[in-house]
């Protein structure tokens, strides 16, 4: 088994003054401003389909987005949450993706927020990470705002494989068969 991946397209959103469109990539931009929340959700019904027993083993949550000025997060500070059902976890910033910029029309607007082995400090099941929620909201003095054309969310799930017992120089052989290194030779 091997660690997969699964992303989302598209879901619905909710919030005052906002509109379902910042869940789908097609060049809708919705401004977020100081002090509005907004909880995105239903990302399943895209694409989210995890197999039942996987472990969840990270989650990115992923931006196209612009701001106002170039360094809206150290204004706004960590503004990004997750919740499982049961629990928000803490706000993050984003930590990767492109150079935050306020330009969209030059294609380098993508942020992420968590990573392949990021749990946001929460436990997930297939079922919990297919109903997930993304939580936007920040205080600012500068009247800060957000530009977004989409959130998407990706879930990564499996295991890494493990080998054990396998013993350093000792050969074990069966008849032609031998055992070394833990390579089969014949």
């Amino acid at each position: 088994m091997a660690i997969n991946t699964v992303t989302s397209l598209a879901g619905t959103a909710a919030g005052a003054g906002i509109n379902n469109n910042i869940l789908a990539d097609n060049g809708t931009i919705v401004r977020i401003r100081d002090g509005q929340s907004f909880t995105l959700s239903d990302y399943d019904t895209i694409d989210l389909s995890i197999p039942s027993g996987e472990p969840i083993v990270g989650i990115e949550v992923i931006f196209d987005v612009s701001e106002n000025n170039t360094n809206e997060e150290a204004i706004t500070g960590p503004w990004i949450k997750v919740n499982n059902g049961s629990s928000d976890s803490s706000a993050k910033v984003t930590t990767a993706g492109n150079a935050w910029d306020n330009n969209f029309s030059d294609g380098t607007d993508i942020r992420i927020a968590g990573g392949p082995t990021d749990l946001w400090g929460l436990s997930w099941t297939p079922s919990t990470a297919e109903g997930i929620s993304v939580l936007l909201s920040w205080t600012s003095t500068d009247g800060s705002a957000y530009y977004m054309n989409y959130v998407k969310v990706k879930v990564y799930y499996g295991t890494v494989p493990t080998y054990n017992n396998i013993i350093d120089e000792q050969v074990v052989s069966v008849g032609t068969i031998s055992i070394k290194k833990g390579l089969l030779e014949f």
